[in-house]
């Protein structure tokens, strides 16, 4: 198998034919860029979504307290690092069976992500956005183990 210019392991036409590769590079590529997506609108709107939960957890007058909005980009610079990284995972996984493997970076990082924001609930600030962002990321940390489990031995 040849390396291309980037470093990637280039594919055999042949892996690409396999139905259950096929369906986990669809998942694959669609996490891609989702990720991608949601990370290049995150970083004009970081501030406008935790508005958004606070505004709403106002209007509908649920017992939540407001999240201060971050007044510096220090930390924005780490959480765009995880978004990008899990789309680069999620795109390495897809161009060979033999690069499922890199799902587990996407699994890690939905563990930590979701187990953070429901401590930060806990300990931080009772806000609309710590519950939602830990309940959304942990239900993309059982998706994502899902598919490992479904897809893991494909290359076997």
């Amino acid at each position: 198998m040849g390396v291309s210019p980037c470093g990637f392991n280039s594919r055999p036409r042949h892996f690409i034919n396999l139905p259950e590769f096929k369906k986990f590079r669809k998942i694959a590529l669609i996490w891609s860029f989702s990720h991608f997506l949601l990370a290049t609108l995150f970083i004009p709107l970081h501030k406008t979504l935790l508005l958004f939960f606070n505004i709403v957890s106002d209007v509908l007058g649920f017992p939540f307290e407001m999240l201060p909005l971050p007044s510096e980009k220090f930390w924005f610079a780490f959480s765009l690092s995880a978004f990008y990284t899990v789309s680069f995972s999620a795109f390495y996984a897809s161009l060979s069976r033999e690069n499922v493997f890199a799902w587990v970076p996407i699994i890690v990082s939905k563990f930590v992500s979701s187990s953070m924001l429901f401590f930060f609930f806990i300990t931080d600030v009772r806000a609309l956005a710590y519950i939602l962002g830990a309940s959304f990321e942990f239900s993309l940390l059982i998706i994502s183990i899902y598919i490992w489990k479904k897809y893991k031995d494909i290359n076997s």
